[in-house]
């Protein structure tokens, strides 16, 4: 998976193995200003675990990531909610204490759990990034609620294979050649990848649109998700 980020868009290539296809998206995502919390609460301690998954969209961040996470620390004594705030390449958990648990126990509890948290369960290339204890928490960041455009990429890998190009090469081609990060995904960044190019393994270059369908999409720039508010009953 590829993720590149500049100082105010960034580029996610995010894809989904399927029997007869793999499916890559090309999102370009505004980078985000200050948010705002989602409601204003009196400061208590938290704890923030950001997970890093490079080339996952939003939507895959929380289905594939945040939720199974999330369930895993539901119900952890001492543990009264936990929040995930997913946007493309990371998620962002936060772990709220009950009233009596201290900053101390919050960490110790956080630090026991955090190495049986079983990754192996979750997309290869997903990692704990980063740890923080939040003295003063106020609440987690709320979520952007414009969709983002996203030119969304189906890879025909019977057609890909009849010329023996392998998914990774079709991803470095979009990379290189797509338009200009700072220009929006429109139709014409659908026509854009329509029209590039791809070489064989024998030299010869086959145009993307032979072996991808390719679309235009929003999609919300992050998603979130809680415990117990969003939880179906068991």
């Amino acid at each position: 998976m590829v993720s590149m980020r500049c100082d105010r868009v960034a580029l996610t290539f995010s894809w989904m193995f399927t029997a007869s296809s793999v499916l890559l998206s090309l999102s370009l995502v505004a980078a985000q200003g200050h948010q705002s919390p989602i409601a204003k609460k009196a400061a208590r301690p938290a704890a923030k675990i950001t997970l890093r998954a490079d080339g996952y969209a939003p939507d895959e961040i929380e289905r594939l990531i945040a939720r199974p996470v999330v369930e895993a620390w539901a119900g952890v004594e001492g543990i009264s909610a936990v929040t995930a705030v997913s946007e493309a390449g990371r998620a962002e958990i936060y772990l709220e204490p009950r009233p009596e648990m201290t900053e101390q126990q919050l960490s110790r509890t956080v630090l026991k759990k955090m190495p049986s948290l079983d990754t192996g369960d979750l997309p290869a290339g997903v990692t704990i990034s980063a740890y923080e204890l939040l003295p003063d928490f106020n609440g987690p960041p709320s979520p952007e609620q414009n969709d983002r455009p996203c030119a969304r990429v189906e890879v025909k890998r019977e057609a890909a294979a009849l010329y023996g190009i392998e998914t990774r090469a079709i991803l470095e081609a979009i990379e290189k050649h797509s338009p200009p990060l700072s220009e929006p995904a429109t139709q014409n960044t659908v026509d854009a990848i329509r029209r590039l190019t791809v070489a064989s393994p024998n030299g010869q270059q086959v145009p993307l649109s032979e072996i991808v369908d390719i679309r235009l999409e929003k999609m919300p720039s992050s998603r979130t998700y809680r415990w117990p508010q969003d939880a179906k009953p068991k």
